[in-house]
């Protein structure tokens, strides 16, 4: 589009004379930014990182991306070159594990195959995970792992749709995802534009409602984006117009949005998880208005999410390790991890996008969600 070979792309960049519209809100970069830095720093002493990606519901326009590092060298304390924000193709991150936002993607697909709220299911104290086939109908699980929640009193009881997202209960989930078919659950996160942050399609093991398939920020947050666009999925743009030297129009990628659920399921998704945010892993991060979330954390939080959205904007932030992988935590299965994974009951949680809302809320667009704090900084004191 910009030139047949890289040389050529360069040189137009470099010598172009090119002015480039991105579709960056200013305020609401400012905000991440300083989120980000202030509530992980860029030098802590933990060596963990966070990033930030906000998108516009029912455009697919990214309006923020922000990470907590300096750009320059990783031997350099609180500098690197990858963004950690964006896939490898677009950054050199490739990722980490998306822990119980995936929850949303099993919800989703329950939801769409016309599963009442009502709907309630046994979450065992251990659950076993056999039973399970990939979209290609080979069985996957492992007799012999033994899955558990998060917090003890989660399990030997029954929970609803409505109750079992309020309080991410893995092994609900788990059986959820058996009930409503593992290829079902994963399609339902491909039709959102979910892949590995590496570029490789999702792997698909019964853990996968889990998380344990690492991604960027940015393509969490698009797929997110789609609940707030009532089930209209936008690929993430960043450019919206490109003139030369002469002040001509070059042509720019176009936007790509398409229809992934219906509108009524979207908004029963949507009415689940606002209530993640008053009663749930979140609660009392609300902003006032309609906003909905999702928690999500890997083993002793050595990572940790929050994706969240209202009508007007989706963010998804995370804190990882500051290295370029995310190695996988947790028990194999087949070689692949089967993660531990949600909030604990007594974290107490904060705003740090209620920080994102005070520098970004008076463009009326910029209306950013609510995001525990305490997940970011675990490990950091």
């Amino acid at each position: 589009m910009f030139g047949e070979t890289a040389e050529d792309r360069e040189k137009l960049l470099k010598r172009g004379g090119l002015t480039i519209r991105t579709t960056l809100d200013r305020r609401a970069q400012r905000a991440a930014q300083r989120a980000v830095d202030r509530h992980v720093p860029p030098k802590n002493s933990a060596h963990k990182a966070a990033a930030e990606a906000m998108v516009q519901p029912g455009t697919g326009e990214i309006k923020a991306m922000a990470v907590d590092r300096e750009l320059g060298p990783d031997r350099d304390r609180g500098k690197t070159w990858i963004n950690f924000a964006a896939d490898a193709s677009h950054g050199s991150s490739i990722g980490m594990q998306a822990g119980s936002t995936f929850k949303a993607f099993t919800l989703a697909a329950a939801l769409d195959e016309g599963m009442p709220f009502g709907t309630r299911m046994m979450a065992p104290r251990a659950y076993t995970p056999v039973g399970y086939r990939n979209c290609d109908g080979d069985r996957v699980g492992d007799p012999s792992a033994s899955l558990r929640n998060s917090a003890d009193g989660e399990g030997g009881k029954q929970f609803s749709l409505v109750t079992g997202t309020h309080h991410s209960v893995n092994t609900f989930f788990l059986a959820l995802e058996k009930k409503v078919g593992l290829c079902d659950t994963v399609r339902m996160a491909e039709r959102l534009g979910m892949k590995q942050a590496n570029g490789k399609p999702l792997e698909q093991y019964p853990s996968f409602t889990l998380g344990f398939n690492p991604v960027s920020p940015l393509r969490l947050a698009a797929a997110y984006a789609a609940f707030g666009a009532r089930g209209r999925y936008c690929e993430p743009i960043a450019i919206r117009e490109i003139r030369g030297a002469s002040g001509k129009k070059l042509k720019v990628p176009g936007r790509h949005c398409e229809k992934a659920m219906d509108e009524g399921v979207a908004d029963a998704v949507n009415y689940v998880l606002r209530g993640v945010l008053t009663k749930g892993t979140a609660r009392g991060m609300g902003l006032g208005r309609d906003a909905a979330g999702k928690t999500g954390t890997v083993d002793n939080f050595s990572a940790a999410w929050f994706a969240g959205y209202t009508p007007d904007l989706a963010a998804a932030v995370g804190r990882r390790p500051a290295g370029r992988l995310q190695a996988p935590h947790g028990e194999p299965v087949h070689g692949r991890p089967v993660l531990r994974l949600g909030v604990r009951r007594d974290d107490p949680g904060a705003d740090l996008a209620a920080e994102h809302a005070r520098g970004a809320v008076a463009h009326r667009s910029v209306l950013v969600p609510p995001a525990p704090v305490a997940l970011l900084q675990q490990g950091l004191r």
